[in-house]
C-alpha cells in the first residue's frame, strides 16, 4: 500500500450496527462503513470513562499505520448529544435514558435522574452544607441507621405531621410542652405543678382545693 492510500485510510466515518457484551479485556463494539463494510472493532474511552453505544451511534475509526485489521474507534451520537449547553458548560450522562450530571456556567452541579437513584459509600461519608438545604421527598422515605446518630442544631427543628411514632423511649434535657386542647402551651412542669395542687381529702374523693380554675 503506498502512502497516498496509507494516509487516507487512517480515519473512516462508520455507525454501530452491533453492540457487544461489555464483559471482555478491551471494549468493542460493530460497526459498518462504506456502506457495506462491517466488522469489530475496539472502542477508545477517555481514562475513567465507559460507556457501551447503543445501536446506530455515529464511530471515528482509525486505522493503526493504516492497516484496516487494525481498528480502533471513538463512538459517539452528535443527534441525541446534550444540546444548549453554554460556553464552559459540561453535560454527562446517558443520550438515551436521559438521566445527566451538568456543570453549568455559575458553578452550579445539576443532576437529573430519570429512575431509580442509588448511591453506594463503603467507606465513611462527610457531607459539609456552606448555606441553606431542602430536601422535598413526594413519597415515603425511610431511614435506617445501624448505630448511633447525633444531630447538632443551633437553631430549631420543625416536624409537620399528623401523627410522629417513636418505637422506644424519648429522653430530653430540656422542656416538653403542649397546646393540644389548650388555651395556651402547656409543658410538663406545667402539669407536675398543677398535679402537686391536688390533694385527697377523703378515700374515693378528688378534690382542688387551690386552683380556682380546675382547670387540669
Amino acid at each position: 500500500m503506498d502512502i497516498y492510500s496509507k494516509v487516507s485510510n487512517l480515519i473512516k466515518r462508520a455507525f454501530v450496527t452491533l453492540t457487544n457484551k461489555d464483559s471482555g479485556q478491551f471494549a468493542s463494539t460493530q460497526v459498518k462503513w462504506f456502506g457495506n463494510k462491517v466488522a469489530a472493532t475496539e472502542v477508545v474511552h477517555p481514562y475513567g470513562l465507559s460507556s457501551n453505544a447503543p445501536v446506530n451511534s455515529f464511530a471515528l475509526m482509525f486505522n493503526v499505520v493504516g492497516q484496516e485489521e487494525n481498528r480502533a474507534a471513538i463512538v459517539y451520537d452528535p443527534k441525541n448529544r446534550f444540546k444548549n449547553l453554554k460556553p464552559g458548560e459540561v453535560a454527562l450522562g446517558s443520550f438515551m435514558t436521559k438521566s445527566v450530571v451538568k456543570f453549568l456556567e455559575n458553578g452550579d452541579i445539576e443532576i437529573t435522574g430519570t429512575a431509580d437513584q442509588n448511591i453506594n459509600i463503603t467507606g465513611d461519608s462527610n457531607v459539609t452544607i456552606g448555606g441553606n438545604s431542602s430536601i422535598t421527598v413526594t413519597g415515603d422515605a425511610s431511614l435506617t441507621v445501624g448505630g448511633s446518630t447525633t444531630t447538632d442544631n443551633t437553631g430549631n427543628i420543625d416536624i409537620t405531621a399528623p401523627i410522629v411514632n417513636i418505637d422506644g423511649e424519648l429522653r430530653v434535657t430540656g422542656e416538653v410542652s403542649a397546646f393540644y386542647g389548650l388555651g395556651t402551651e402547656l409543658s410538663f412542669s406545667d402539669i407536675r405543678t398543677k398535679y402537686n395542687l391536688h390533694v385527697h381529702t377523703a378515700q374515693g374523693e378528688f378534690a382542688d382545693t387551690t386552683d380556682p380554675d380546675n382547670d387540669l
